[in-house]
This record gives C-alpha cells, structure tokens and sequence, in this order.
C-alpha cells in the first residue's frame, strides 16, 4: 500500500481512538460522500463500529472502514455545516 495511504488511515485511526476513549460525538464522511454524525462505539485494527444518532440510520451499528474514510471530525451541528457549503 502506498505510504501516503497508510499515513492517512494511521492519522484516522489514531483521532478514532481519541474519539472513542473521550466519547466524542463524531462526524464522518466516507468515500462515497456519505456522512455520519455518531457515536464510535468500537475500534478495531482495520475498522471501528459507529453508532448514529442523525439521519436516516439513527440507531443503527455500521462498520466502516478507516480506508474508507475521507474525513472525520469532531460533530458540530448541521446548520453550521451547511453554512461552510
């Protein structure tokens, strides 16, 4: 794997942790442009389990992959996301 890649998912998978250890709220977007505001409820080498408390999935567990991952943040409120648009 290329090691800008690698770089990129040990960064992530580090601020994952912190989230995790804190219980940060968390926002996610992924590859495919879709985004999560959650709970990490578990960290794995490869993956964490998140929890989402907004959208369409509220209350559903997925698994995401830290490869899969392009941006991750501490969660702020959606108006002020939609401001920065």
């Amino acid at each position: 794997m290329d090691n800008k890649i690698q770089e990129k998912i040990e960064r992530i998978k580090i601020k994952a942790e912190l989230f995790f250890k804190e219980k940060i709220n968390t926002f996610i977007i992924d590859i495919n442009k879709t985004w999560y505001s959650c709970k990490i409820i578990k960290i794995n080498d490869s993956f964490c389990l998140i929890n989402n408390f907004e959208g369409d999935d509220v209350g559903i567990t997925q698994k995401l992959y830290y490869s899969d991952i392009i941006k991750l943040d501490e969660y702020k409120k959606k108006e002020e996301m939609n401001e920065r648009s």
